[in-house]
């Protein structure tokens, strides 16, 4: 958790410093967008071995999160959040949300998909959790959500965060799919 926080020389200080086996944990533990904005700082040849080291599935994220434009909602956001289904209850969602939200980067809200992970739904975890157990989502989500494309600008990414007073804004693709979330602390400095 502390490595996060540290400057990108400090970061590539201890990297060199620690045993191979802490670095593999080590980027493989850390948040997507997290390490994407590490690795943007390195050079290929490094990011390269470094990729090496990381799980099938955290090597997919990487290379995903790499190959969007520098200084884009796609290189800014994670794959670390929380979606639900409309047709869930109250109830089911609390329950998917206690066993996914330990991975997830934020448990603000809560995002609904369909069956396509088509973006048709938000509710803030505090609706959630007032809502009689047996209602369905789809009957207390708000359905006009704010969202931004993969390819928008980070500043423009930025701007709707700081507009709406959002905690997290979800990244969608062309079609509307649920890609990932930005979150408020990754466009501080933007």
């Amino acid at each position: 958790e502390v490595f996060d926080f540290l400057d990108v020389d400090k970061k590539q200080m201890l990297l060199r410093a620690l045993n191979h086996n802490m670095v593999v944990t080590l980027l493989n533990e850390m948040s997507p967008d997290d390490r994407t904005e590490l690795f943007e700082e390195l050079p290929a040849k490094v990011v390269k071995k470094y990729l090496s080291v990381l799980s099938d599935e955290e090597r997919h994220v990487a290379n995903m999160l790499l190959g969007y434009r520098d200084e884009s909602a796609g290189r800014l956001m994670t794959t670390e959040f929380v979606a639900l289904r409309a047709t869930m209850t109250a109830q089911q969602a609390i329950e998917e949300l206690r066993r996914l939200a330990p991975e997830a980067e934020t448990a603000y809200y809560a995002y609904v998909v369909d069956e396509q992970e088509k973006l048709v739904g938000v509710l803030s975890l505090r609706e959630l959790i007032i809502a009689p157990p047996a209602t369905l989502l789809r009957d207390i989500m708000r359905m006009k959500v704010i969202s931004v494309a993969a390819d928008a600008d980070q500043e423009q990414v930025a701007r709707v965060v700081a507009k709406y007073d959002l905690l997290a804004v979800p990244v969608v693709d062309e079609q509307n799919r649920l890609l990932g979330i930005v979150t408020v602390d990754d466009v501080i400095d933007v």
